[in-house]
């Protein structure tokens, strides 16, 4: 086979195109394996080429906030902002700030929500969390895609998905997910997990909507992802799942296990009996009984509640969406208050208006306790 000439004018490729392509791709991989690219970057000329909604021109880069997931200990890496906030004379919070980004509509590309982590890592936030959404009039990107294209786009940024909907979900292949992304990310994954809050998503594909039965689901898919992680042999006899001597390898590399959040909403008692079983709650925005945004005294009684359901004097994380305050100043003082009451992830919503709005908040960079 030879190269031809098209109509116009392009020279399309031959035996002899296809030879210079393989030898310019084992060059691409001999420069990744020596370093000459960071780990994490995919060489430009193996991605798909597209028009994105937002310009890939980014301003001066900022240092980066190296991101703890979950309640890991924390390790070396660029300067944090609580060590600019030092150096400055600010107060210091033990706050993290992450972003709950759509997957719907104008933001269902995964090459525009890759773009927006690295955005984000660089404008210093903690966290670059997509929404899951299946049913829906719009365009929808799946999440676990979207989430491995931003963890190619970064290095520090906690990531993960807000909310898994596990009732409806096969909790073996979500865990083989789940711990190849975490693998992928060098251990960045944060496994959040709910019932579903969307009907939607479940009845029309014939997924049941009881809540009884998806609560069963949900600790039953919890318990198989929980041995499943543990990379070896794992039996499992509940009234929806059964498994016999089933085995998923390579484990996560976060140890003992990827951390795990649990959806809750404020004064419901059962939801975080559950969620203090693992590693962190994510709070519905408002309280279920009044449908007021939380507050920190709510925050305080949250923290003690889970303290005693624990029993070991520890929260894990305490996720939560702030309230949009008009200044920073305003906003300063949120962040204090919430922190105090034993909040430890503010996971910002974003702006109205499409992904250029999006970015323009993501660059203007989380809120400076």
């Amino acid at each position: 086979m030879t190269a031809t000439t098209s109509a116009t004018g392009t020279n399309l490729p031959g035996r002899e195109g296809i030879r210079r392509e393989v030898i310019a791709a084992r060059r691409d991989l001999r420069k990744f394996s020596e370093g000459s690219r960071p780990r994490w970057q995919v060489p430009q000329r193996w991605l798909p080429r597209s028009p994105s909604p937002i310009s890939s021109r980014s301003p001066r880069a900022r240092p980066n906030q190296h991101a703890r997931p979950g309640n890991a200990a924390p390790q070396r890496g660029p300067a944090t902002r609580h060590d600019r906030a030092n150096r400055l004379g600010r107060r210091r919070s033990s706050m993290r700030f992450g972003l709950d980004v759509p997957v719907n509509g104008a933001f269902a590309d995964p090459r525009l929500l890759g773009r927006l982590a690295g955005e984000a890592e660089r404008a210093g936030w903690d966290g670059f969390f997509v929404q899951d959404i299946l049913s829906s009039v719009d365009p929808v990107a799946d999440p676990w895609v979207a989430l491995t294209a931003a963890a190619l786009a970064t290095e520090h940024l906690a990531i993960g998905s807000l909310l898994t909907p596990l009732p409806r979900r096969r909790p073996w292949e979500v865990a083989r997910q789940a711990a190849t992304l975490d693998r992928l990310s060098g251990g960045r994954l944060i496994f959040a997990a709910g019932l579903g809050n969307a009907e939607q998503d479940f009845t029309p594909f014939g997924d049941p909507w009881d809540p009884v039965v998806r609560a069963e689901l949900l600790d039953e898919g919890l318990d198989i992802i929980r041995g499943m992680w543990s990379g070896e042999p794992f039996s499992y006899s509940g009234n929806h799942f059964e498994l016999n001597e089933a085995l998923l390898r390579p484990s996560p590399v976060q140890a003992p296990r990827i951390p795990v959040w649990l959806a809750t909403g404020w004064p419901r008692r059962r939801p975080l009996r559950r969620a203090a079983r693992w590693e962190g709650v994510y709070l519905m925005t408002v309280r279920q009984d009044t449908g007021q945004l939380l507050s920190p005294d709510d925050i305080t009684q949250i923290a003690n509640f889970l303290r005693e359901q624990r029993g070991d004097g520890t929260t894990g994380d305490i996720a939560f969406n702030p309230e949009q305050a008009a200044d920073a100043a305003r906003t300063r003082d949120h962040v204090q208050a919430f922190s105090e009451a034993g909040a430890t992830w503010w996971i910002d919503m974003g702006p109205d208006g499409g992904p250029d709005a999006y970015l323009t908040h993501i660059r203007n960079g989380p809120p400076q306790p």
